[in-house]
């Protein structure tokens, strides 16, 4: 093996219905892995790498799609135009940079959100409180009564 002064050429990327590689700013999300989200970047060497906040990493981190062969994925969001995916990958990498940590109240959801709309939002955490809620106040009407 030898080295040049390109990049090497990447063998594998997350791509669409027609395995056309994702723009850049598109969020895909995994629905085996809890529904996890991660934004699709690119090198300047054109490399498709992954922006997320992972438990696994417990932060914010960079990570080659390869760790992601084989698992099923959709498109969850689109940026609405170049000059807007720009602005999605801008934040999410200064959050990497800044070592943003992963919490339940900070998760990969709210990552994403964030870098799309500016503020928090995780479907799942919503969901998660919503079901303990109801499970909560099952409990007290069946104490009670």
């Amino acid at each position: 093996m030898f080295t040049t002064d390109t990049a090497p050429i990447q063998p594998w990327t997350l791509g669409d219905e027609h395995s056309n590689p994702l723009p850049e700013g598109t969020v895909v999300e995994f629905p085996s892995q809890l529904y996890h989200q991660a934004i699709v970047a690119y090198t300047v060497w054109g490399e498709q790498v992954l922006l997320e906040n992972t438990r696994l990493h417990g932060k914010a981190t960079v990570t080659n799609p390869v760790a992601y062969r084989g698992v099923q994925h959709k498109i969850a969001r689109r940026p609405s135009s170049a000059e807007h995916a720009a602005r999605i990958v801008n934040h999410a990498v200064s959050e990497i940079q800044a070592g943003r940590r992963w919490t339940v109240f900070d998760n990969c959801q709210d990552f994403v959100s964030r870098a799309y709309d500016g503020r928090n939002g995780s479907k799942t955490r919503t969901i998660f409180l919503g079901v303990a809620s109801v499970l909560g106040l099952v409990g007290m009407a069946t104490a009670s009564g």
